[in-house]
């Protein structure tokens, strides 16, 4: 479910000249899991901050998080937060049971301001 706002970032990234990789599935990201580096920047967007101890293709990053590793969350309450050297909590998550909003859209519209501050830095 939070792979459409992924598969966007890295397009942008690419689209920018910068090399990056998704892990949107899980073969994807088992292979990726195991080359990611110390000064690598990992990035795992959870809108419900689901428990990644139990997704065996995760669990090797667990205790081994790079110094750059953020969670992107709509879950302030996150259980996985704890593993992330930074985390990244984004509004909505009352509107979402209120409303009809795609809480993707709101994932994506943050890629997208991400992506355009990258951009203007450049």
């Amino acid at each position: 479910y939070s792979s459409l706002p992924a598969q966007a970032l890295s397009m942008g990234l690419l689209d920018l000249g910068i090399t990056c990789h998704v892990g949107n599935d899980y073969i994807n990201s088992s292979h990726l899991i195991n080359n990611i580096q110390d000064d690598d920047l990992f990035i795992h967007f959870s809108i419900n901050g689901e428990n990644i101890i139990n997704n065996n293709h995760l669990s090797a990053l667990v205790n081994n998080m790079p110094e750059k590793s953020y969670l992107i969350t709509m879950n302030p309450s996150s259980k996985i937060a704890k593993h992330y050297r930074h985390v990244i909590v984004l509004p909505g998550q009352a509107l979402l049971r209120q409303s009809i909003i795609d809480s993707q859209s709101i994932v994506v519209i943050f890629v997208e301001l991400l992506l355009n501050l990258i951009h203007n830095r450049k």
